[in-house]
């Protein structure tokens, strides 16, 4: 079997909270298995507030 090969770098968007989030997902696939499901939630939650918060944002804080 061979070694994985390194992950690209993430996008950089130039959202400050969605670059945040992407950052850690280079070296998932060098990290143990059991790690991914509470590495990969942590940066579903910090998009998904990302988002959430530009929603609000366009809609005018509501």
């Amino acid at each position: 079997m061979s070694e994985p090969t390194a992950a690209p770098e993430p996008p950089h968007t130039g959202e400050l909270a969605v670059d945040q989030a992407l950052e850690s997902l280079p070296g998932l696939a060098s990290s143990p298995l059991d790690e991914h499901h509470d590495r990969l939630a942590r940066v579903h939650e910090e998009l998904h507030r990302a988002l959430n918060a530009e929603h609000s944002a366009d809609q005018g804080g509501a």
